[in-house]
């Protein structure tokens, strides 16, 4: 899949979407933080590689108290309007702000596969253990 389709979509409809957090991901809180753990799943490529390179067998990425907020909300239940929307009351930004981080740092996210969008709720996903 070197070429992937991309589908069009209007802010309107990019805000009635349900993201969801990808099933290989593990994640622990810390404090306001919260640790992603991505297991490499071992494909022939990685498997190819892997013989030239030293290629972590794991990712670990540490989100901020920003980031932890959006990821406990990526339940596949709460649509991306109802994140902004709460967000910017906690935060006490402006609406539009807050729109433009949040669908940033989603975007982010599902480019590197850690969340998925859906258009209708899903089942509810386990939330991260606290300590």
């Amino acid at each position: 899949m070197l070429f992937k389709h991309r589908v069009k979509m209007t802010m309107a409809q990019v805000r009635e979407l349900f993201p969801s957090r990808a099933p290989n991901v593990l994640c622990q809180s810390e404090g306001e933080e919260i640790r992603l753990t991505v297991n490499r799943s071992p494909s022939r490529l990685v498997t190819l590689l892997s013989y030239f390179f030293t290629l972590p067998l794991r990712k670990t990425i540490l989100l901020d108290r920003f980031g932890a907020r959006v990821w406990e909300r990526c339940d596949g239940q709460t649509p991306a309007r109802e994140i902004v929307a709460s967000l910017a009351q906690q935060e006490g930004w402006p609406q539009d702000r807050t729109e433009r981080a949040v669908l940033q740092f989603l975007s982010m996210l599902s480019e590197r596969r850690l969340v998925g969008f859906s258009t209708s709720s899903t089942t509810h996903l386990v939330p991260c253990p606290h300590p």
